[in-house]
């Protein structure tokens, strides 16, 4: 199905807001937002409710409560079967089925 696009409910971004803990942001402009809660935000990604993670450094601009957040939605994401490819320098904790590629550098 690539190319599909499907629409976030009003619903679906709310629940997906409030799960991240960034609800409080939903009426601000853009402009006043950190780097954390315009771009590195996980909750895009939970309102695509696609199968594959492709996540690039998604850690970055994130505080510490914002990192474990995360994490924890990557982990519950993979073990309910999910996967997820993702490159970062902060380290995860994964559930047992994951598997980790460590590079030297």
């Amino acid at each position: 199905m690539v190319g599909l696009k499907r629409r976030t409910s009003a619903a679906e971004l709310s629940a997906c807001l409030q799960r991240t803990g960034v609800e409080r942001c939903a009426d601000l402009p853009v402009r006043v937002l950190s780097a954390g809660q315009r771009g590195a935000s996980p909750w895009p990604v939970l309102g695509m409710r696609a199968p594959l993670w492709l996540l690039d450094e998604p850690f970055t601009n994130l505080d510490a409560g914002g990192s474990e957040t995360f994490a924890a939605l990557i982990a519950e994401h993979v073990s309910a079967g999910g996967m997820a490819v993702v490159v970062a320098h902060h380290e995860l904790e994964l559930p047992t089925a994951a598997r980790r590629l460590e590079l030297p550098g």
